[in-house]
This record gives structure tokens, sequence and C-alpha cells, in this order.
């Protein structure tokens, strides 16, 4: 059940919006996961008439949206979902990073950052970026699952495809397989550890208002 509440822009041309539908129509067709929820607004006075109806005080932030959610055996996922068209320059390399984390906060079992280029965009700098940003999260441990997309094609005809970025003889994209099914780190978000009574109070509060939200229950 792909359910999108941003609108339905007019598939004219390529943008953040139609590759989110895109991947969540294409996850949904693996059949593996029970729910997938695309483009979720979180931010309301919905929420806030919630805590105080349910805790009162002042409320912890609701940030950021939520662009693709999938529910796999009372397993929560999120994905962040950046696109960097043709003119890469004008978007940092470690885009969408800062939201990853702000989602860690939501008590999703799992978190990840997936970063779709267009294929206008020079093959060698697309490698780079993927590069550093892998290298980062890795180098910080943060348990956020990074994945790298190139999308070629116009909105009607888009074709989707893992890449990795390949330093040998010089930098350019291997293209690993067709976009996934999700692949799980091993590290969890320690906003939501296994040990019930380890769980922040405001984290769980925000988990269970999305599941009050999305009507899939407080798992």
């Amino acid at each position: 059940m792909m359910e999108a509440d941003k609108g339905s822009e007019a598939r004219q041309e390529l943008t953040e919006s139609v590759i989110a539908r895109e991947v969540a129509k294409r996850l949904e067709e693996v059949g593996d996961y029970k729910l997938i929820f695309c483009r979720r607004r979180l931010t309301s006075k919905k929420f806030i008439d919630y805590w105080n109806s349910q805790y009162g005080g002042i409320p912890p932030p609701i940030q950021p949206d939520i662009d693709i959610l999938v529910i796999r055996d009372n397993f929560w996922i999120a994905i962040e979902l950046k696109f960097i068209p043709a003119a890469s320059g004008r978007y940092p390399t470690y885009l969408g990073l800062e939201q990853a984390i702000g989602l860690l906060r939501f008590g999703f079992d799992r978190v990840c950052l997936w970063h779709c280029y267009s294929a206008q965009v020079n093959e060698e700098e697309i490698a780079r970026r993927l590069r550093e940003t892998r290298n980062l999260i890795q180098k910080i441990q943060l348990p956020v699952l990074f994945t790298g997309l190139l999308a070629r094609g116009t909105p009607e005809e888009l074709q989707l495809v893992r890449v990795e970025a390949d330093d040998y003889p010089q930098p350019h994209l291997k293209i690993v397989d067709k976009l996934p099914r999700l692949r799980l780190v091993s590290r969890r978000n320690p906003f939501w550890p296994d040990e019930d009574y380890l769980r922040d109070k405001d984290v769980r509060v925000l988990r269970e208002y999305i599941g009050h939200v999305l009507e899939i229950g407080t798992v």
C-alpha cells in the first residue's frame, strides 16, 4: 500500500518527488514489505494536539518529513532520498545527512540515506562524492546505510540502478544492480535499542505518533 501526501505533480521533469514515488513503487513490487508510505509530512498542529492530550508540556521537534517509510515484520525502515541533477556543484557532498540523523530520533529500526544522481552529472564527480559520503558515515560509525543511485531517462521511462565508486584504474562508477532490495546495516539505531527499558520517552512517543498518524499501530 503506497500513499503520497505531497501532491500529484505532473511527471514532466525528473524531480525528487518523482524519483521517491518510483523507488517506493519498485520496493512495493518486490513483495517482501508489508507497507510502504511515500512523502509523508508529520509537522502539523495535529501532533501538538496529540502530544498535549497524551502527555502535556512542550513537545519534541518532529522534523524532518519522511521521504519513504517501509514496514517489514514490525521493522520500520526510513529512507532519506536526495536527487542531484546536472548542476551537482550547487548541492553539498553530504546532502541529506542532517535529515537522516534527524530520522534516527523518530525511533526507526533502521535509517537509510540514498543519493540519486542524474546521468548527466560527470561520472568521476559522482564517484568522488559517493566515496566521500560513504567514508564519512563509516569513519564516525553513523547507524545510517548509504546507497548511491543513478537515474536515466524521463519520468515516464525512468531507469534506476544502484552504483558504487570504483577508483581503479581511475575514479569511475560501477553499476552493482537494479534498484536493490533493502540491505540493513548491522548497527541498530541507538535511539531505539532492543531493550525496551532503555528507550527514551520522547523517542517512544514520536514513534507512537507516527504509528497513530499512519494507522499502523505502535510496534
